[in-house]
């Protein structure tokens, strides 16, 4: 299954009413298999429009934070394509960033979940609010989704289906990819915008598919802020 982004409304995530980048590109004809498709129709949009804002209102019952997003079943939405092995190399930029003795590796890394580095800041208790390095935990904690307000950390929460998703925010994505590109590469918003247009091969080096990734999630968290819009993973 490959990974893609999606910016938009529930409501039109759940009515499918959105196209990966790839459709937009090559047209509807590109056949689309997602983890756990079902052969059942999509919900009609009031249906669904009505399902995510009774599913918003009950996640913010007794909290003393609250979980807001526009869900405009006609907004605007946003997706692009990192691609797992690219997703990976950023997820393993992260942990080396936060564990800065460890070497990092110069070629791909298959398997990022038996990394020493990222098993290093996997392991629990290590993002605790002593540690300066565990800023870094809206990637290496494993977030699928991000919604555009401030949180308290990474939440644990049932979606509208209640499959358990790890959320977090993506105005703290956003600093956190910032504070990332500060500490290696220092790309300007011209040069995060090329490295998007530029791509990067199948399973390039970790360098090459991290600097890519991260300009793919900078540039859609921006757009989750701007337009107040979730952030999902889609695969």
């Amino acid at each position: 299954m490959g990974l893609d982004v999606y910016v938009g409304s529930f409501t039109r995530y759940y009515c499918r009413d959105w196209q990966l980048i790839t459709q937009q590109t090559l047209g509807e004809n590109v056949r689309v298999v997602r983890l756990g498709d079902q052969d059942d129709d999509p919900p009609d949009r009031d249906e669904a429009l009505c399902a995510a804002r009774s599913w918003r209102e009950a996640l913010n019952r007794g909290k003393d934070y609250q979980l807001d997003w526009e869900e405009d079943p006609t907004g605007p939405y946003f997706t692009d394509k990192p691609a797992w092995d690219a997703h990976g190399s950023l997820m393993l930029w992260f942990a080396y960033a936060a564990q800065p003795k460890m070497k990092r590796p110069q070629g791909y890394v298959d398997d990022w979940s038996s990394d020493p580095a990222f098993r290093a800041c996997a392991r629990k208790g290590w993002f605790g609010p002593k540690n300066p390095q565990a800023a870094f935990g809206q990637m290496v904690l494993g977030c699928e989704w991000w919604l555009p307000c401030q949180l308290p950390g990474v939440l644990c929460l049932d979606d509208i289906g209640g499959n358990e998703k790890q959320v977090g925010s993506s105005i703290d994505l956003l600093k956190q990819l910032d504070d990332l590109n500060a500490r290696t590469w220092q790309a300007d918003k011209k040069q995060l915008q090329e490295w998007v247009a530029e791509g990067v091969e199948y399973q390039a080096p970790m360098e090459l598919g991290a600097r890519f990734a991260l300009s793919v999630f900078h540039n859609l968290a921006q757009k989750s802020i701007e337009h107040r819009l979730p952030m999902l993973l889609d695969y």
